[in-house]
């Protein structure tokens, strides 16, 4: 199955692996790639706390990095198999439901 493209770029949607729009699929490291902005630097640290309690949860800490509006998340996709784990798909579908654009919320104040 191809991929499809978004702006040139292939992406991996919810019908191919039920994991989520929007990750962008990279090569050389094989790898799953995604980029969230922010209003504010508030909101950027609700979110990074908000990624650690999922990553405690799912015992997955996937590469991270940020600056005052926005968060990078990579995923590297297993060697051997080809594939992300069942740990990395449930954390890419959660940061999907939960991402601003769609319905993340600040859940404290500034």
């Amino acid at each position: 199955m191809s991929l499809p493209y978004l702006d040139g770029i292939r992406v991996i949607t919810q019908e191919v692996i039920h994991m989520v729009e929007h990750w962008i699929e990279r090569k050389r490291p094989d790898r799953y790639e995604k980029r969230v902005f922010f209003d504010d630097y508030g909101m950027t640290r609700d979110f990074l706390d908000w990624l650690t309690e999922i990553s405690e949860r799912e015992g997955y800490y996937p590469d991270m990095n940020f600056g005052r509006t926005h968060v990078n998340i990579t995923m590297y996709v297993d060697e051997e198999s080809k594939a992300l784990t069942d740990a990395q798909r449930r954390f890419a579908e959660e940061v999907a439901r939960r991402s601003p654009g769609k319905d993340y919320q600040r859940t404290s104040s500034a």
